[in-house]
């Protein structure tokens, strides 16, 4: 009974804080079902129209367990090591897991809608959400909110299940096409998933990618500082600055990197830059290893 009226405790105030902020109530119901939810787990189809469709399925846990495994990557945190694995070239990277790791790594499509469960003040995922009536979607009667993301740029109109308050839906673009992520299932659970769903076993075959390593780095190497300095605000989805670095066309086509050039790339500049023209921006510099890796790849010839 106690824990009972402290979650219910928990939740409304989570609401009241919301209501403060002007968001809709049906985003935030939704965000403080995640709150008090000890598990999560969900299958995504990603279906970009005119496109075709993506899987995903993600399971978190708390205090920041989290797995997240789509058609190109899979993303493990046990709370304390980050594990992300590019399934293309059978390669990972492992990280020590901070504070934030969890909330960072949801802050992106596809999983931003469900990052609630970690992030416990919706006005951090959203500036403005505006509920604008009901329909009913492949079958569920849903509430659309529609919503601007806490950068103030990104939209997007999210559908809440009526009946559950949790999101199974969003509208959004994904590199600037339309497209629907949709939950085909989604449970929350009372008590944590088993530790045992944020073990990382590498593949057969795998080599694991040290990121500090300046000798000859290809672009797994680079890769993996990408993905755990960089991301969720220079992923496909957002691309901060207009700046994508998920993958290898979209960095070697960049303007911010000349081919043999590490001095005069844009990218190593910012990198390097005092005050707030430095990147990553609201975190710690990169230490000077890595960016002489990503100088090293740059003026390797951008090895593959």
């Amino acid at each position: 009974m106690k824990r009972s009226m402290i979650l219910i405790a928990a939740s409304a105030a989570v609401l009241a804080f919301a209501v403060q902020q002007g968001l809709a109530p049906a985003f935030t119901k939704h965000a403080g079902i995640l709150k008090d939810a000890a598990g999560l787990k969900a299958t995504l189809a990603v279906n970009v129209i005119g496109g075709g469709t993506a899987m995903y399925n993600f399971t978190f846990g708390k205090p920041g367990l989290l797995r997240i495994d789509g058609p190109d990557q899979l993303v493990v945190s046990d709370g304390k090591t980050l594990t992300v694995l590019d399934k293309k070239t059978n390669s990972y990277t492992q990280s020590e897991a901070g504070d934030t790791t969890a909330i960072d790594q949801t802050s992106s499509e596809p999983v931003w809608a469900w990052a609630s469960f970690f992030q416990t003040d919706p006005a951090k995922l959203v500036k403005t959400a505006v509920q604008t009536g009901q329909r009913s979607l492949r079958g569920v009667k849903v509430d659309m909110v529609d919503v601007l993301m806490a950068d103030g740029k990104t939209t997007a109109t999210v559908y809440v299940d009526v009946k559950s308050g949790i999101v199974r839906g969003i509208s959004t673009k994904l590199k600037g096409q339309d497209a629907i992520i949709w939950a085909d299932n989604i449970q929350t659970e009372g008590t944590a998933p088993d530790a045992s769903e944020f073990t990382f076993t590498a593949p057969a075959g795998a080599t694991k990618v040290e990121a500090g390593s300046t000798s000859d780095p290809t672009w797994s190497t680079v890769s993996a500082i990408f993905n755990s300095k960089c991301m969720p605000c220079h992923s496909a989805e957002r691309h901060s600055g207009q700046l994508d670095l998920t993958s290898y066309d979209s960095v070697s086509s960049s303007r911010y990197v000349v081919k043999g050039e590490s001095s005069n790339s844009i990218l190593i500049r910012v990198l390097s830059a005092a005050g707030r023209g430095r990147m990553p921006q609201g975190r710690a510099e990169l230490p000077e290893s890595e960016k002489q890796t990503i100088a090293a790849w740059i003026d390797g010839g951008l090895r593959q």
